[in-house]
């Protein structure tokens, strides 16, 4: 073989190494984007799934989207939005609630969130000055928030918000029985495999899961 055919084989090695390269990255990709979506269609089916548990015992309405919150933060697997600030007349729309969190912002400035878990509430106070809106401030395990947005209706804020703490204290300390979709036969296995793939998903605490899986298991 001579030098030309050498460097001719060479050239077309390193071309062929590239377009498998290429092709390599390119599945990879495609199987990405595959793994994505089927992971966003499951997220979809167990939050419908679960959509239907927490209405029935939530004291507030909720809305079954999985919307995206303010400051681009996502709702957890098993939260839903229970409503917006301006829902009850706040001056201000940066107040947000949530089968899991209250999230809010200082004053009208501010466009960084913070949040606090409903569980890690101890009160809510509502305060009505002489002159001017009435204001809500939260006490928490780790300290008091204050300077949230100012209400003309904030007694009515406040007791509902109380309400939404209590019903979140109890949810948390009561393991909920979450029964899978059974398929045609009643299918107890199939139903312990669902369950199994919500708590892997992070949708079912280990508690909720052993919960549940004793249930399906004593009808066996």
């Amino acid at each position: 073989m001579g030098l030309r055919d050498s460097l001719k084989n060479a050239r077309d090695g390193a071309v062929a190494k590239r377009a498998d390269a290429k092709e390599d990255a390119q599945r990879q990709a495609e199987q990405h984007v595959a793994e994505a979506l089927r992971q966003s269609e499951q997220r979809a089916a167990d939050r419908a799934e679960l959509y239907a548990i927490i209405k029935a015992s939530c004291p507030l309405p909720i809305e079954p989207g999985d919307l995206s919150l303010p400051g681009d933060i996502r709702l957890l697997a098993d939260e839903f939005l229970v409503t917006v600030g301006k829902d009850w007349g706040l001056s201000s729309q940066k107040l947000t609630l949530t089968t899991h969190r209250i999230l809010y912002t200082h004053g009208r400035v501010s466009k960084d969130m913070e949040s606090v878990y409903l569980t890690d509430v101890k009160d809510i106070r509502y305060h009505k000055p002489v002159v001017g809106f009435g204001s809500i401030a939260i006490d928490t395990a780790s300290g008091k928030i204050e300077g949230l947005p100012a209400s003309t209706n904030g007694a009515q804020l406040r007791d509902r918000m109380m309400q939404l703490v209590h019903w979140a204290r109890q949810r948390a300390q009561q393991p909920q029985v979450v029964q899978a979709a059974a398929p045609a036969g009643d299918d107890i296995p199939a139903q312990l495999v669902k369950l199994a793939q919500l708590r892997d998903g992070g949708v079912l605490s280990e508690d909720e899961f052993a919960t549940s899986k004793a249930a399906l298991l004593a009808r066996l």
